[in-house]
């Protein structure tokens, strides 16, 4: 299987080939509005169909959402052992090794060993990974201002507010349950 290439720049794709609403196939029609009584549904159809979108996105600059999530993790907590970076993510090990080995194929991730632990490695984030991820900000914060056209920025700021709440909401409620 051929892997992608990873010295795609952003700066060579056209604005226009982000994808647009409605623009990911066929399969997508108008959702019926007796379907929008349901807050659940719509929230589900529109996750589903900005993910597809969001994806497309990322695959113009060679990765996709997980990857993206693991690259970020590296930036922001440092090197992590994979174990840890699975639990963060919620990712399976079988997910997790395939995302690392992806990432360190294309030189974006390297594993080191770990200098206390000899079974385990510390995933680094790379000075192309740090690069990818400068490239992902740029499509994503393109792709959100396509995406979210039909929200002021007011609106888009408040929405994203209130989507950041209700994950931490959740995720204090899953942090309960664990413990």
């Amino acid at each position: 299987m051929k892997r992608r290439d990873t010295t795609i720049s952003t700066k060579n794709i056209p604005r226009e080939n982000i994808p647009s609403p409605m623009a990911t196939g066929a399969s997508w029609q108008p959702l019926p509005e007796s379907l929008t009584r349901w807050t659940g549904f719509m929230l589900s159809w529109l996750a589903d169909l900005a993910g597809q979108e969001y994806e497309q996105v990322l695959a113009t600059i060679g990765i996709q959402a997980q990857h993206l999530g693991i690259l970020t993790l590296l930036e922001d907590e440092g090197p992590l052992v994979q174990a840890r970076i699975g639990e963060r993510l919620s990712l399976v090990k079988h997910m997790i090794v395939a995302l690392l080995n992806d990432l360190e194929e294309w030189g974006l991730a390297e594993r080191r060993p770990h200098p206390t632990d000899r079974r385990a490695f510390l995933i680094h984030i790379t000075p192309d990974g740090l690069q990818r991820l400068r490239q992902a900000e740029e499509v994503s914060r393109d792709f959100a201002q396509i995406f979210f056209a039909e929200l002021t920025s007011e609106e888009q700021q408040l929405f994203h507010s209130f989507l950041s709440r209700l994950v931490r909401s959740k995720m204090e409620h899953i942090n309960t349950e664990r413990h």
